[in-house]
């Protein structure tokens, strides 16, 4: 009997966030914390919902439905805490085009 090959996915923030939500919730939620640690980037601080939307041009609704998203496959963390936890930072310039493959790819402890 062959044994499946690990998954490069199995302790990375996306493949912890599939398994606990899906893939369409994984991704909204990465990509929210992308979006949200280059907010706090770019301000020096943590933002409040209402600068994330002004940041990122986004709906209320929109907004808050993919923070509730994020909170849900992490419920333990806050975005800035999960940010901090897993040392992300980005360069001057960075947009979630160059910040989004490093959020999906950093390494949870197992969960």
């Amino acid at each position: 009997m062959s044994r499946k090959k690990p998954s490069k996915l199995n302790n990375s923030v996306l493949g912890v966030a599939i398994r606990r939500g899906g893939v369409r919730k994984a991704m909204r939620g990465t990509l929210f914390l992308a979006m949200w640690g280059l907010t706090t980037q770019h301000l020096g601080r943590t933002p409040n919902m209402a600068e994330f939307i002004d940041d990122w041009a986004d709906s209320m609704a929109t907004a808050y439905r993919n923070r509730r998203t994020f909170l849900e496959l992490f419920p333990e963390w806050t975005p800035e805490g999960l940010w901090e936890h897993l040392g992300l930072s980005v360069s001057a310039g960075d947009g979630v085009a160059e910040v989004l493959p490093g959020v999906v790819a950093a390494e949870l402890e197992a969960a």
